[in-house]
């Protein structure tokens, strides 16, 4: 049986379906070249900012809990079968390296390394017609992984771990749960059963950013979407977003954009 190929592909979304599935039968090596994600692997919840690397073996499932608006990754998924016969052999102890700690977070010179030795196998890829494409693949495969395994040395990101880590793990679940209809700082903290000043603090100190930001964005994101997809009338969308009118909603798209919803609307046409 001829062996499968590697897939490799650009992505400004890490939504995707072969992401979150234990039976993909192979390796996935994905690249944030820009923007940040907050993510969940295996339940454990990592930031995964630009110049970070995530492999997932099959065992590994990946949910995306919120992403940037210039987030771009590229990724590459490689068939067991296909490195089965590699013309080298990476070491055994490779494949336990990357499935034990599946995200890594580089220097930006060890990442501009990997990354063009990415950009030489995209090229090949991309060669279709070349009569020695398959073995080229190989080959270049080969050496962006032995690449990687060298680089990543003491580049492994550890799960946030204490107090902190989890209030910020349970405000984001709620988070997700919610944003929709609850916008205060209040109910969060309600629900964590903390004080307002103690939620704010912790997640400021965890993720860089205020809760207003994190409720803010997460609405502005749905409310893009809302605007792109759907053909519900402004009041509708501010409805659904549990503002009290399209007016304070107009205000706070724009607010957040600097374009009114109608003037979005008709800038994605």
């Amino acid at each position: 049986m001829t062996s499968q190929s590697i897939s490799l592909r650009l992505s400004e979304s890490l939504a995707d379906p072969l992401f979150a599935t234990a039976e993909r039968g192979g390796v996935i090596v994905l690249l944030i070249v820009r923007g940040s994600v907050f993510a969940e692997i295996d339940d454990k919840s990592y930031r995964l900012d630009e110049k970070c690397i995530v492999t997932l073996f099959p065992m590994h499932t990946l949910s995306v809990q919120w992403q940037s608006d210039d987030a771009v990754c590229v990724w590459l998924w490689i068939p067991f079968d296909f490195m089965a016969d590699f013309p080298l052999l990476l070491p055994p102890e490779a494949s336990e390296q990357f499935s034990a700690r599946p995200v890594y977070r580089f220097a930006e010179m060890d990442f501009a390394v990997l990354k063009r030795v990415f950009d030489t196998l995209a090229d090949y890829y991309a060669a279709r017609e070349h009569p020695s494409r398959q073995n080229m693949l190989k080959a270049q495969t080969f050496i962006f992984l032995s690449e990687l395994l060298y680089r990543c040395a003491g580049c492994a990101v550890e799960v946030r771990i204490g107090r902190s880590g989890i209030l910020t793990d349970a405000f984001f679940a709620l988070l997700h749960r919610y944003y929709l209809t609850e916008h205060a700082l209040a109910f969060y903290a309600g629900r964590l059963c903390i004080t307002t000043k103690y939620l704010s603090k912790v997640i400021r100190r965890t993720t860089g950013h205020t809760v207003y930001f994190w409720i803010e964005e997460f609405v502005t994101k749905e409310a893009k979407r809302l605007l792109r997809s759907t053909d519900d009338t402004v009041t509708q969308i501010a409805e659904q977003l549990n503002f009290p009118n399209s007016s304070f909603f107009a205000k706070f798209f724009r607010r957040h954009t600097g374009l009114s919803p109608v003037e979005y609307r008709n800038g994605q046409r």
